[in-house]
Order: structure tokens, then C-alpha cells, then sequence
């Protein structure tokens, strides 16, 4: 089995950056599974608002890619955090996409929630850019090997040994 260790401690920022990708993951897939439930009938609108037939059947697709979305944010968390050097450009495009769309929320008046996916969406940009977080990613990965323990047949205790029989 070959374990891959950085050889350098993982700075804050990146942990910041793993932390901004969890969060905003989180609140995408929760309103993704809220949308979702309108859409689909499980769950009705408050009272006072109405869905026409078309909204409602996009809400069901709309509610499920969000969710996808979701999880895609807090894989990106998790290999930002475990140090891989392949997450930095797909992070970027992940968070250009998702910084657009919550421009486009803030433009249509959902300002609170768009702001904070919005600045979830840059911080992940704005610190993978950073040269010591890059050099971070970038260094050299020291690989150690962990050798198996040879497979022994188990030995019972000579005071757990069965009786022998008596030799005549």
C-alpha cells in the first residue's frame, strides 16, 4: 500500500478555502432538496404563493441539479483539503459557474442568500490563487511505503496447548 504524504504542513488558507467549498455545498444542496420537494408535490408553498403547472414542473429538475451541485462543492472541499493538484482548475471552473449564477440571483433579488453563495464561491478562487498556496500544492509529495507483515499462521500459548496423549 503506498500512502501519499505532503512534506509540508497544509497552510490556514487552504483549510479556509475547504471550509468556504463544505458551506457552500451545504446550502446548495439543502435548497436544491427544498426546491426539489416543491417541485415534485411532496412538500406545498407557504400559503399565498402559487406555482403555475410550468414553474412547478421545473422546480423538480432545477431542486435536483442544485443538489448535484451540492455535492460536487463539498467533493471539491474534501480533495482541497486532502492537498490534490488536480482540484485547483476544476474548483476555478466550478466557482466561475457558481459565481455567475448567484450574480444572476443577487440581479434578480435574492440579495441575502446569493451574497453569501457568492462569497463562498470567491473565496475558494481567491486563495487557490495565491503563491504559497499554489507552491502548497505544487510541492514535491514524498511517498512512503508501508511494507505488509508476513502472513504467519496464529500460535497458541503453550499454556493454552490441548493435552497431548501420554506416549507409551
Amino acid at each position: 500500500m503506498v500512502a501519499v504524504v505532503p512534506t509540508e504542513p497544509r497552510p490556514v488558507l487552504v483549510v479556509l478555502a475547504a471550509i468556504a467549498d463544505l458551506v457552500a455545498g451545504s446550502i446548495y444542496g439543502v435548497l436544491g432538496a427544498l426546491i426539489f420537494a416543491i417541485g415534485s408535490g411532496i412538500r406545498d408553498m407557504p400559503e399565498g404563493y402559487t406555482l403555475s403547472p410550468a414553474m412547478q414542473w421545473l422546480m423538480a429538475p432545477t431542486g435536483a441539479m442544485l443538489v448535484v451541485i451540492g455535492a460536487l462543492l463539498v467533493f471539491t472541499g474534501i480533495q482541497i483539503f486532502r492537498g490534490r493538484e488536480w482540484i485547483r482548475p476544476v474548483q476555478w471552473m466550478l466557482s466561475i459557474v457558481l459565481a455567475i449564477l448567484a450574480v444572476l440571483g443577487v440581479i434578480e433579488g435574492h440579495d441575502a442568500l446569493c451574497t453569501v453563495k457568492l462569497v463562498c464561491a470567491v473565496i475558494p478562487m481567491v486563495v487557490l490563487s495565491l503563491r504559497h498556496v499554489r507552491a502548497w500544492f505544487d510541492s514535491p509529495y514524498v511517498r512512503v511505503r508501508r511494507p505488509r507483515p508476513p502472513l504467519v499462521a496464529p500460535t497458541l500459548p503453550s499454556s493454552m496447548d490441548p493435552p497431548q496423549p501420554p506416549t507409551p
